[in-house]
């Protein structure tokens, strides 16, 4: 049907999109492809973590039966990116699935709960959907390195973002003004670099007198940190992790948000 030099065509609705007339031009049909990405950029990607994909969740460390129910404890949690970088709950420290706080299914940490996975990886970059439990929510993601490091540590007055050991010195922080940790209400959406930022729910808080950082790592947590036996594990509920060893440009940041917000229908605008 040609209408007013447009050529369109009827449609089915998409599903995150609602439309009155149901008659969509070829224009308009690009701009809602090009607003719903269905997966993240696969360059780079590193890592992928996905408690909304119950076939990634596993009761047994052999990947043999999956978790199935509120409340069942994770013993492994496939990675999504092809890498096969699967995270391994410690022994009787392992999180548990949680379809009943939250829209989307997650896995809960509380403060007695971690994941690790001892091989050799690169994170320069992590995207997570998360929830905090605690105005103290700890780790969210850890490396096991020569000193403590860590991807988002929350003290509850202090939170640091980014390895502490950038500068080759055990205990060099960075910090980023004016960013005050996850709320404790809420799910959001959290991006960290090693380098200089985070992100939360699209808005960047920068980091003064960057570090350089390769990410690099001898084995990986989520939930705590390493080489400490006050470990601050993660108080607070896990959706989405995915991590890349590349820091992506400015368009690709805002793609990868904007596939996550979208898929969890967290209501984020810029």
């Amino acid at each position: 049907m040609k209408n007013g030099g447009l050529i369109s065509k009827t449609i089915n609705t998409p599903t995150l999109t609602t439309v009155s007339s149901g008659v969509w031009s070829l224009q308009e049909q690009y701009e809602v492809r090009r607003s719903m990405p269905t997966e993240p950029i696969s360059d780079g990607l590193s890592s992928w973590y996905d408690a909304t994909d119950i076939s990634t969740l596993y009761t047994d460390t052999s990947k043999t039966t999956n978790v199935t129910s509120n409340g069942d404890t994770v013993q492994l949690w496939a990675d999504k990116s092809g890498g096969g970088y699967d995270m391994l709950g410690y022994p009787s420290a392992e999180p548990t699935y949680d379809n009943q706080t939250h829209t989307q299914a997650c896995i809960d940490f509380d403060t007695t709960s971690w994941m690790y996975n001892t091989t050799g990886k690169v994170v320069k970059q992590l995207y997570a959907v998360v929830s905090s439990t605690s105005t103290i929510s700890g780790v969210l993601f850890g490396y096991n390195n020569a000193y403590n490091q860590y991807v988002h540590f929350d003290t509850g007055s202090t939170v640091y973002n980014a390895a502490p050991n950038l500068d080759g010195t055990a205990g060099s922080y960075k910090s980023v003004t004016g960013y005050a940790g996850i709320p404790t209400t809420g799910v959001h959406l959290l991006v960290v670099d090693l380098v200089n930022f985070v992100r939360m729910d699209y808005t960047q808080y920068a980091s003064s007198g960057a570090y350089s950082h390769g990410g690099g790592s001898t084995g990986t947590y989520i939930g705590r940190r390493d080489n400490s036996s006050t470990a601050n594990l993660f108080n607070g509920k896990i959706i989405e992790l995915i991590g890349y060893d590349r820091h992506l440009d400015s368009t690709e940041i805002e793609n990868v948000e904007d596939y996550l917000n979208i898929k969890h229908g967290l209501g984020l605008t810029r």
